[in-house]
């Protein structure tokens, strides 16, 4: 089948390809890695994964640090093995999240005006908590105005989805934190898309949950999380339900700091509490 982007002379990891995905319309490349079963039957199709990394170490232009969590999850043998699919773990660079967010209506211009002096996006939400004296307080989602590297993401999916054997009904996005951010916003560029998602720990957009009624959605959050509230999941959760969303599961976890849910969450199983892992929840949805 014809490749997307450019093979990129580096190391395959985990049979994880490096490649680079560019357009005319961009003014960046996107390197991303892609993951491709083996025997691949052109007269079979297979899911295709998206694992959306999150911010800090994972960003940059090396197409190495992104390979964390999820997508180490979805390429074990093991699972191949029961679930051979193709997987996407794209590379956000350091200038820019995959996403914008909006500032909280409830947030009094003066405020706004000190908080944005703050370059670092963390400060800058713990700053606005701080003044604001609300621990609560969480950024939304903005879905108006997307970042290129998130249009990309977008564009890619579609190129894979049109030049290799995938299953346009089993489509799947997952990431936490800034990659739980990237999830819920690929599911608002083109909701007919996800066969289901798994967004971690971010907050989503409540107001528009109804552009997301049809999609079945896993959403986990822990509750010790200061850094993105709980009270954003919890939100989103209530708005999807309200909206006729009829296929919403979400965990919350109990003490559960911010970093610690995304390498547990993969990994569900683990405790053996019966509760099915994420992975065989994904696989076992199918576009409506």
């Amino acid at each position: 089948s014809a490749q997307v982007g450019k093979k990129v002379d580096v190391e395959s990891i985990e049979g994880y390809e490096a490649r680079i995905f560019e357009n005319k319309k961009f003014s960046r490349i996107l390197p991303y890695r892609f993951f491709t079963p083996e025997n691949v039957d052109n007269n079979k199709k297979y899911p295709l994964v998206i694992f959306m990394h999150g911010a800090g170490k994972a960003q940059g232009t090396d197409n190495t640090s992104q390979l964390i969590h999820g997508s180490k999850v979805f390429v074990k043998p093991d699972i191949q093995a029961k679930y051979p699919a193709f997987v996407i773990a794209p590379q956000c660079p350091r200038d820019v999240w995959w996403v914008n967010v909006k500032t909280p209506e409830s947030m009094p211009p003066e405020i706004e005006a000190e908080v944005k002096k703050e370059k670092s996006k963390k400060v800058f939400r713990m700053k606005a908590r701080e003044l604001m004296n609300d621990p609560d307080l969480y950024f939304p989602l903005d879905i108006q105005n997307i970042t290129e590297p998130m249009q990309m993401v977008s564009d890619l999916i579609d190129e894979i989805i049109q030049k290799y054997p995938v299953d346009p009904d089993r489509v799947y996005i997952t990431g936490g934190s800034m990659g739980g951010l990237g999830t819920w916003c690929l599911a608002y560029i083109n909701p007919k898309r996800p066969a289901a998602i798994a967004p971690f720990c971010s907050p989503s957009d409540p107001e528009n949950a109804k552009m997301l009624n049809k999609i079945p959605i896993w959403i986990f959050h822990g509750d010790a999380d200061d850094y993105f509230p709980v009270k954003a999941s919890r939100d989103m959760k209530n708005a999807l339900e309200a909206a006729g969303n009829k296929d919403v599961k979400y965990t919350e976890v109990a003490g559960m700091p911010h970093g610690g849910l995304s390498p547990k969450a993969y990994m569900w199983d683990e405790n053996k509490d019966g509760e099915p892992d994420v992975v065989t929840w994904i696989f076992a949805q199918k576009r409506q």
